[in-house]
């Protein structure tokens, strides 16, 4: 039941998008219509987006789905059939999805188990009988995922897609957890459930940087807005932080590479990055390459200055007067094409300063509703 090399969305039109049933993934994408409709980028001929949604897919539980496990032979005490059966139906992945889009929240939000002597997973069991729960006892532990676990999970997951071409997006944790004192881990280790989410959240970072997985940084997203304000409860945020996960989430979605090739975006914007809250308006210092040239993934690309900006990121009791020079850094191959705007030109977050092309002999026509040409940034000096 794996997935295979070949896409048979894309031969077919249509393009199959995979979301986890998680609040965080339904916070930021669940709007009817949102992902599809920024994908699509309004573009009639472009083909169509079918969301699926998927219930309980802890990354671990998924990777088992996908990998088709022979369903065990156990004798189930009365009631247990249906969610028995559950737990082996097929992958989600099956027909190769574009994009997958996973929630690390999962692994201190939900319990899964460990058959004992078989070692398979299963999902947990809402209101078991006494005789369900003692076997369940009997035949299970719990299985939390922990750092290691969900590093190895990333590892087998990213080893299961193959040389197939679908993205994973992965949304991280966010290690701040209000009310500390109710919310212990409920699986009895003696750590706080802060701290948990903070070495999931290193892990699920670490992991990433070799496989294929993308992270929607969302203990970044929750610290900016304001962590006491965004987070409500153990991945669930407000209204307004939801907001601003849903527009980086789709900014980050549209510019993965196998994304922007499905939906032919040869021609891609180059835009200022947004670092955090604080470095909005800035000046463009200086170009380190000179269009039309070609660019390779970790090229110096061009210098931002941000003057007075404010020396905390809650806006009470700041201080100005903090200056920062940052480095925007290719993080693929591309063809600058064109540079719109020069050094010592005022700038600001999302706007555009160039044109990128796949190659050379692509033309720079169509900026207009093109992806991000994909950057990263590093700090130059303060």
């Amino acid at each position: 039941m794996g997935l295979t090399a070949r896409f048979f969305g894309v031969l077919m039109g249509v393009v199959r998008v995979v979301l986890t049933d998680s609040p965080d993934v339904a916070c930021a994408l669940g709007a009817t219509g949102t992902l599809g409709d920024r994908l699509r980028g309004g573009d009639e001929e472009a083909p169509q987006v079918e969301i699926e949604t998927v219930p309980g897919a802890r990354l671990d539980l998924l990777t088992q789905r996908a990998r088709g496990m022979d369903v065990p032979e156990l004798e189930l005490p009365a009631g247990l059939e249906a969610w028995f059966s559950a737990n082996f139906t097929g992958s989600p992945l099956a027909g190769d999805p574009l994009l997958v889009v996973v929630s690390g929240s999962e692994a201190i939000t939900s319990t899964v188990l460990r058959h004992r002597r078989l070692g398979f997973l299963a999902s947990e069991v809402t209101d078991p009988t006494s005789e369900q729960a003692q076997w369940l006892e009997n035949e299970f532990e719990v299985a939390p995922l922990d750092t290691e676990a969900i590093r190895q999970a990333m590892i087998e997951f990213d080893s299961l897609c193959g040389t197939s071409q679908v993205e994973v997006v992965i949304f991280n944790v966010s290690t701040y957890i209000p009310d500390e004192s109710p919310h212990w881990f409920k699986l009895g280790q003696d750590e706080p459930l802060s701290m948990l989410a903070n070495r999931l959240d290193l892990a699920i970072d670490q992991a990433a940087s070799t496989t294929r997985f993308s992270v929607l940084d969302i203990d970044r997203i929750a610290a900016e807005y304001g962590a006491g304000e965004a987070v409500e409860s153990p991945g669930r945020y407000s209204k307004d932080a939801c907001a601003v996960m849903r527009e980086e989430a789709l900014n980050l979605i549209v510019d993965l590479p196998e994304v922007s090739r499905v939906f032919g975006r040869d021609v891609m914007r180059l835009v200022v990055p947004r670092h955090d809250r604080r470095t909005t308006d800035g000046v463009l210092v200086e170009w380190h390459v000179e269009a039309p040239c070609e660019v390779k993934s970790g090229d110096d690309l061009f210098d931002i200055r941000y003057e007075n900006i404010r020396a905390r990121l809650d806006t009470s009791r700041n201080r100005g007067g903090r200056a920062l020079q940052m480095t925007v850094v290719a993080s693929r191959d591309g063809y600058l094409k064109e540079v719109t705007v020069g050094e010592g030109k005022e700038i600001s977050a999302g706007s555009t300063v160039g044109i990128v092309t796949e190659n050379a002999d692509v033309g720079n026509t169509g900026v207009e509703g093109a992806a991000n040409f994909p950057v990263g940034v590093r700090v130059a000096g303060r």
